[in-house]
């Protein structure tokens, strides 16, 4: 049986999830989540996606198989699913080369939700015997919070999860960081070299048993979220100096580099800058850079300065680049630029600045977003919007009592702080890691920007870019008229509500509604006052 979504529905007794294309989505017991996912995608060497095409696909009974070869990479394998009965399943994947391929993950993933797992404790049994008890982390970890996993054993709610791995050592990350809503245990190691080389004729071979145990809980059907009464964020437009703008609906977040020209300062002459990121490879070219800033913009509010290498990621224990730290910028610009608000984060994702905190005399934090970094699915995206207050309220941790000023929140991605550069998608694809999202200029990315926006107004965050002024991630079509909107009714008093399936805020002179549906859809609508020039501001 297919579902809404087109995918094959399994189901044995108490025991459900959803098939298709190699992957288990939605594994519920008696209807608890027990896993948000379950797949063996393989990575290339910058991250990408390999891609592959199915060679055969079949459900019966209670299983299911998909046999698959690669587009162009030269490997063949399988994925199959079974339930053996209502408490139990199994899962196979094998994976052959035929020639020698580089990978950085080919393997399995298993995707936990967050909700009723955040908190809780998790025992780990290793390789060779053993076991240590940890927990799922309720604030996002910046490192793994579980390595050496051969099996795994925690509780959602009343029932009992135990999980076996068999064909490799395996590790789990908070996926929270790239605003994924779950936490991921995956093979290989980060640890062990990368990219690997998959030998020709050698192979992959892992299998998995999940095994459920207990009963639900029947609880009360919680109550309808109350409105909270809050100021909207200021509404930016990220803006690549040199890049032509060809939207001005918002100020700039503007990010100057040491090779900015006279000419790319002047392309922009007259437009307004709430925010700067400056670019800098040494100290001495963080100095040139700003003063030739101040020349064009004598009154700057805030600022946030960051080494060049920092574009990309490391993990928490290193080793990190040479050069500069992010902290080095601080002292320069306190001199520089008294009375400004001087930043510290990232100018990429909340894991760099989760893996790299900003120093404690930083006036503010920051940090963008992209919702595509693992999965480029709808209903994955609009998932992520579940992660966000958890990013939100953890980057608040890292500097207590300072405002967020946030960077691009998009559904694209700016730039790969994970490889070499962002991926090509020259046909239009929903696919990870690119900045030529399709969606960029539906309704669907107005409505994502919508519920971002909401989300963001709700922890209490200063300033947000919903898009850029020009490229693949400009606003455009539907997108650029709610980035109107928001302008209007920038630094409002607002009530919003935030739900697991809507989110809306509502001011004296309008307001909208975002809603989701069960396929991850989403759909704006906006809300008009008679009264459009009533004041809100108080």
């Amino acid at each position: 049986m297919a579902d809404a979504a087109g995918s094959v529905v399994l189901r044995c007794g108490k025991l459900q999830a959803a098939a298709v294309a190699g992957e288990l989505r939605c594994l519920t017991f008696d209807g608890a989540e027990i896993l948000r996912g379950l797949n063996a995608p393989l990575r290339d060497e910058n991250w990408g996606v390999v891609e592959i095409e199915t060679v055969l696909e079949e459900a019966i009974g209670h299983s299911y198989r998909r046999r698959f070869r690669g587009k162009d990479a030269p490997v063949e394998g399988s994925f199959s699913v079974e339930m053996t009965d209502e408490r139990e399943l199994r899962a196979h994947f094998s994976l052959k080369a035929h020639e020698a391929v580089l990978l950085n993950r080919a393997g399995f993933t298993l995707l936990h939700p967050i909700k009723g797992v955040a908190g809780s404790c998790l025992t780990l049994r290793h390789p060779g015997g053993g076991s240590t008890q940890a927990a799922f982390p309720l604030k996002i970890a910046p490192a793994q919070p579980a390595m050496n996993i051969a099996g795994m054993e925690h509780a959602i709610g009343s029932l009992s999860v135990d999980i076996r791995f068999e064909g490799d050592v395996f590790e789990m990350e908070d996926q929270r960081n790239w605003s994924d809503a779950s936490f991921k245990t995956y093979c290989r190691p980060l640890a062990l070299p990368r990219p690997f080389v998959l030998e020709r004729g050698q192979s992959v071979d892992q299998s998995i048993v999940i095994r459920i145990s207990g009963e639900v809980a029947k609880v009360e059907a919680f109550p309808r979220a109350e409105a909270e009464r809050v100021r909207l964020p200021q509404v930016l437009l990220a803006h690549d100096a040199g890049s032509l703008p060809v939207i001005k609906a918002a100020p700039l977040l503007l990010r100057v580099f040491p090779e900015t020209t006279e000419d790319d300062f002047a392309g922009i002459e007259g437009m307004p800058v709430g925010g700067v990121e400056v670019v800098f490879d040494a100290v001495s070219d963080l100095q040139a850079t700003v003063l030739r800033l101040v020349e064009h913009y004598p009154k700057l509010d805030r600022l946030t300065a960051l080494p060049r290498p920092y574009l990309k990621s490391y993990q928490p224990e290193g080793p990190w680049p040479e050069g500069p730290r992010p902290s080095d910028a601080l002292p320069v610009l306190r001199r520089l630029l008294p009375g400004i608000a001087l930043g510290g984060g990232s100018l990429t994702h909340f894991t760099e600045a989760n893996r790299c905190p900003p120093a404690s005399d930083a006036d503010f934090i920051t940090f963008g977003n992209s919702a595509i970094v693992h999965a480029a699915d709808g209903r994955s995206i609009t998932q992520t919007l579940e992660a966000l207050p958890d990013i939100f309220a953890s980057a608040a941790a890292l500097l207590p009592a300072k405002p967020l000023h946030l960077g691009l929140f998009s559904i694209g991605m700016r730039s790969n702080p994970y490889g070499d550069g962002l991926a090509a998608n020259p046909q239009g694809r929903y696919m990870t890691m690119t900045n030529e999202d399709p969606r960029q200029k539906t309704d669907y990315a107005a409505a994502y920007a919508a519920a971002v926006l909401a989300l963001a107004a709700k922890a209490g965050c200063a300033s947000i870019a919903l898009a850029m002024t020009s490229g693949p991630l400009a606003a455009a079509g539907p997108l650029a008229s709610f980035l109107q909107f928001a302008q209007q009714t920038a630094a409002a008093t607002a009530d919003v509500i935030v739900e697991p399936d809507k989110w809306s805020v509502m001011t004296r002179r309008g307001g909208y509604s975002v809603t989701a549906d069960a396929k991850g859809d989403l759909s704006l609508i906006y809300h008009f006052v008679e009264d459009a020039t009533a004041d809100d501001s108080q």
